[in-house]
């Protein structure tokens, strides 16, 4: 689970101690959520937005909840009890009723999944051809996707925009300066590591087939329902149109 869109109504408070406001609207105030590992890193790059709607009861939490609760770059896969603890302690942070949080609708969602394979199944992304009538959307050889109406499939290597973005600090001649990870050692990195990770990306559960318009309707249901879930994202993987590929990348490929 990743990228989220929550609508919470009927707010009578919220704690703004764990916010900071990032911009305004005539509509909403953008905030940004504390990161759960606390000065992790500064508002501003919080990956969890909170929207206050002006003059309403009403709020939206939309972003990345897993990038949240582990940190910007890391890889790892939310589980189940880890999403239960995140939403939680979004509540916490916020000041409102657990409850309340649990029984929200849920707008967008975003079921994702990482695999780690072999380096030489890098240019796997080249085999893809196509997924069912959906608009294809290639971004060199590390990132790719198909995009319809109600959702759309992405595959890409994380490693590759998070080692372009990574920063460190580094003293030279007693002045601290940003560094980024050099051209060559990122080659390095890519040559040995291979991720690729695969999401679907709901911007419309109302206008989704069965299953999810019918019974993802808060974060509860994502909970109650995570298996069948990830079930349903590996069902609909299988409509996707690729060249052959070699024997031992089609064994990864089938355990995921």
């Amino acid at each position: 689970m990743d990228n989220v869109k929550f609508v919470v109504k009927g707010i009578g408070g919220l704690s703004r101690r764990n916010l900071e406001i990032i911009g305004t609207r005539k509509e909403h105030l953008e905030f940004g959520l504390l990161y759960k590992k606390e000065n992790y890193q500064k508002f501003r790059d919080s990956p969890l937005r909170v929207f206050i709607r002006q003059n309403t009861d009403e709020i939206v939490i939309c972003g990345s909840i897993r990038k949240w609760y582990f940190g910007k770059y890391n890889l790892k896969n939310l589980s189940r009890n880890e999403y239960k603890n995140c939403i939680c302690l979004i509540a916490e942070k916020l000041g409102i009723r657990k409850r309340r949080l649990w029984l929200c609708s849920v707008n967008k969602m975003e079921v994702s999944l990482s695999m780690y394979l072999k380096p030489e199944n890098r240019f796997i992304l080249l085999s893809f051809v196509e997924y069912k009538h959906f608009e294809k959307i290639r971004y060199g050889n590390n990132s790719l996707a198909f995009v319809g109406d109600a959702y759309g499939i992405k595959m890409y290597n994380p490693l590759v925009k998070n080692l372009n973005e990574i920063k460190y600090i580094k003293t030279v001649n007693g002045i601290e300066k940003v560094k980024f990870v050099s051209k060559k050692r990122r080659t390095e990195i890519l040559d040995r590591q291979f991720i690729l990770r695969c999401e679907l990306d709901i911007n419309r559960i109302n206008k989704m087939d069965g299953f999810f318009r019918k019974s993802v309707n808060c974060p509860m249901d994502i909970l109650r329902l995570w298996e069948k879930i990830y079930i349903s994202f590996r069902e609909k993987l299988k409509d996707l149109t690729c060249y052959t590929i070699n024997e031992s990348l089609q064994k990864e490929f089938d355990l995921m």
